[in-house]
């Protein structure tokens, strides 16, 4: 009786230790599992941000009378892309619109925009 209880003692030790090691490989694949899926999930949607921001800059650009709204939540590579867009726009077409407000610019490179009465205020 008491080598049978010594036998079961020993298996149960075996199976414990057995089952303990597989968890802590599926913990460790797991880990790279989850890694691999953040990876692949990650590059598709930042490839269409690029895309769909490329889209909409050339969409900006091609008409100024499209408004560029910029606000006070925007990062700072955002704000520089519509600056740029903006100054673009008024460099080649000399009118763009900003901020529902259009603004304009003379042969000498002066920016200026009108007022409700027609007049010119220079920026």
């Amino acid at each position: 009786m008491g080598k049978i209880i010594c036998i079961i003692s020993i298996l149960i030790v075996i199976i414990s230790y057995i089952l303990i090691a597989s968890k802590k490989l599926n913990r460790k694949n797991n880990h790279l599992f989850l890694i691999s899926k953040f990876g692949r999930k990650f590059t598709p949607k930042h490839k269409f941000n690029s895309r769909f921001k490329h889209g909409i800059s050339d969409l900006l650009m091609s008409d100024p009378d499209k408004d560029i709204h910029i606000s006070t939540w925007d990062n700072e590579s955002l704000l520089r892309e519509k600056a740029d867009i903006h100054k673009t726009r008024l460099n080649k077409y000399g009118r763009s619109k900003l901020n529902g407000e259009m603004f304009f610019m003379e042969k000498e490179g002066e920016v200026f925009r009108k007022d409700n009465l027609g007049e010119k205020i220079y920026v």
